[in-house]
Parts: C-alpha cells; sequence; structure tokens
C-alpha cells in the first residue's frame, strides 16, 4: 500500500502572516548576529585591556609590598619618659602605692616651685 501524503490548504491570508512572522524572527536574528559579532571584534580589546589591568596591580601590589616591609625595618624610639613618670616609678620601685608616690610628687612639685620663687627673690641687689 502506498502511503498518501497529507497536504493541507492555507489560505494565502494566513500564508502571507506565518511568511511575516518568520521574517521579523530572521531579521531579529540578524540583529543578534550582528551584535554577537561586534562582541567578538572587541574580545581581543578587552583581553589586552585585562592584561593591563593584571600587569598594574601586580605592579601596585610590589610597591606596595617594599613599602610595608620598610616601614617594618623602621623601629619607633621609645617616648622620652616626663619627670613626673620618671619619679612615680621610682616611687613605686621603693615600695610606696600608686596614690602615695602621685602624693609625693604633688609634694615635690609645690616644693620645687616654692624654690624657684624664693630663688627668684633672692637676687643679688646692684648697688647704686
Amino acid at each position: 500500500m502506498a502511503e498518501k501524503s497529507k497536504t493541507k490548504f492555507v489560505s494565502e491570508k494566513a500564508f502571507k502572516k506565518e511568511v511575516e512572522k518568520i521574517n521579523k524572527k530572521l531579521d531579529n536574528l540578524a540583529v543578534l548576529i550582528k551584535s554577537l559579532k561586534k562582541e567578538v571584534d572587541t574580545l581581543p580589546k578587552v583581553a589586552d585591556g585585562i592584561s593591563e589591568v593584571r600587569r598594574e596591580i601586580s605592579e601596585s601590589s610590589k610597591q606596595l609590598l617594599s613599602e610595608l616591609k620598610s616601614k617594618e625595618k623602621t623601629t619607633k624610639k621609645p617616648r622620652k619618659l616626663s619627670e613626673m613618670n620618671i619619679f612615680v616609678r621610682d616611687q613605686i620601685k621603693a615600695g610606696k602605692t600608686f596614690a602615695e608616690a602621685i602624693k609625693a610628687w604633688k609634694e615635690y612639685k609645690a616644693s620645687k616651685e616654692t624654690a624657684k620663687l624664693q630663688e627668684e627673690t633672692k637676687t643679688p641687689e646692684t648697688p647704686s
């Protein structure tokens, strides 16, 4: 038995609509292909840009590392202690409490100031 081919008859109006749909899809595909070609053309430029950025990052990281190493090498000089700190430290080493050491510092400072005032008043009189 021979197979009969089934044919479907379509009106001319419906056929034109289908052709228009297909043409629109083809136009959309053409636009997509064109944009993809542009992207493919820009890929080498982007790759060059990425390699340039990587090189810059590598250089800057090396520079930062060298700066950090140089900063590590420089050590801070210890601060010079104030007269009060030295006095209080000596008092505490002598066995006094911190409060007692501060009280002794205040007394020492007051006696030092009065001695300074007495020296100023004892300046020799100039003979006239």
